[in-house]
């Protein structure tokens, strides 16, 4: 019923571990036992966590095979702390682990890796360093589907192995990143970046967005408009289908005060994105981002001015949240139509222009324009962000 709901409200991917302890989910050493090994000789795995997953991942296969798995395969030492555990094993025990990883779930073509989740490193995390680049060294040797590899940095951390060839994507976390402006730095490495975590919906209540069918919405057009992809998050302690979270009370085990009842409301402009690139045939790997062409008609800049991308000069798609703000409290500004300026100076010739009302993907046709000069683009909805394709 989860993925289920998912699909039908536009998500193409989910994140989770390969396995949990019996009371659920820790970032403490003690999770390396309760997830795969019998006892503490190292000698048995706990088969029934992994023919869990195996179960789990031929469902997902058959039902949804359109729905790619990020599968975080270890846990974590603890938040901030340097790993112990696998740096104690003997190189006999990893590999042994290691193989039968690859064995059961490489075959899978739904996957992509990432070794660890929330982890710290660099110079002062030396086993944290050393056990990613072991793990993405021999799945680079012996997972022969070749699934994309990465491994999760702490919020805010700067991703550290971008030049190293193990790790395929950039994994990083950050918070109200509503302007993209944390792929900027890993453009170079010519890898996909993905913000795995910003922020959740119905996590810390003081930290919250306000408006988060706007906000959510917002993120993942910015980033896919710069180049990048992100995600969503709400409840994540809990596996309870979106749809169904209202009424359904909830309270993470460590802020029990904090109790969440009512719906989730962040993935209700999401479909609205995936339908508009498949009804459009559209490929984002065919086009580039372009920044520079583009800017607000109203001054605003930074994360609130709009984004674009280009398919050489056959096509611009660009997208304008129209915000109030960057931060906590955003939302469509209720008084204004998105307005920018595009410069198609060096793009001679006529375009038709169409519109996209990002809030429940209403279209509509725009008057063609001429290239070969700079044009003024107003969205025909006051009070919406939208998006616009010129072809």
């Amino acid at each position: 019923r989860y993925v289920d709901d998912d699909v039908s409200r536009g998500i193409t991917s989910v994140r989770c571990f390969l396995a949990s302890g019996s009371a659920g989910f820790g970032e403490l050493s003690e999770q390396w036992l309760s997830w795969f090994f019998a006892d503490a000789s190292l000698d048995r795995f706990r088969l029934g966590n992994l023919q869990v997953a195996d179960r789990r991942l031929r469902m997902l296969l058959d039902t949804n095979p359109g729905i790619a798995v990020q599968l975080i395969l270890f846990p974590l030492e603890g938040y901030g702390r340097d790993e112990k555990f696998w740096a104690a094993m003997t190189p006999a025990q990893r590999e042994r682990l290691l193989r039968n990883l690859v064995a059961r779930f490489a075959a899978y073509p739904q996957l992509f890796w990432l070794m660890v989740n929330d982890a710290h490193y660099g110079p002062k995390f030396p086993n944290n360093n050393a056990m990613v680049r072991e793990v993405g060294a021999y799945l680079q040797r012996h997972d022969s589907w070749q699934h994309p590899r990465s491994t999760g940095h702490a919020r805010r951390l700067p991703f550290v192995f971008g030049a190293e060839d193990w790790a395929t994507y950039v994994h990083i976390e950050h918070a109200h990143d509503l302007g993209a402006a944390q792929y900027a730095p890993y453009h170079a490495f010519a890898k996909p970046v993905f913000l795995g975590e910003d922020r959740y919906e119905q996590d810390h209540a003081e930290r919250d967005p306000l408006h988060m069918r706007y906000w959510q919405r917002r993120l993942f057009w910015s980033w896919l408009l710069s180049g990048g992809s992100t995600n969503y998050g709400g409840r994540w302690w809990v596996v309870q289908p979106y749809g169904e979270t209202a009424g359904k009370p909830t309270a993470y085990h460590a802020r029990k005060a904090a109790v969440f009842d009512q719906p989730l409301t962040g993935l209700d402009s999401v479909r609205v994105i995936r339908d508009y690139f498949a009804t459009r045939a559209l490929d984002l790997a065919d086009f580039s981002a372009a920044p520079a062409l583009v800017r607000d008609a109203d001054g605003r800049v930074a994360a609130d001015a709009p984004k674009l991308m280009r398919r050489g000069g056959d096509e611009f798609l660009a997208y304008h949240p129209n915000s109030t703000s960057a931060g906590r409290t955003t939302q469509a500004d209720p008084a204004r139509a998105a307005r920018l300026w595009l410069d198609l100076s060096a793009v001679p010739g006529r375009l038709e222009v169409e519109w996209l009302r990002a809030h429940d993907g209403a279209s509509a046709r725009g008057a063609a324009v001429e290239g070969g000069r700079r044009i003024e683009l107003v969205s025909p909805w006051i009070g919406h962000d939208a998006v616009v394709r010129l072809v």
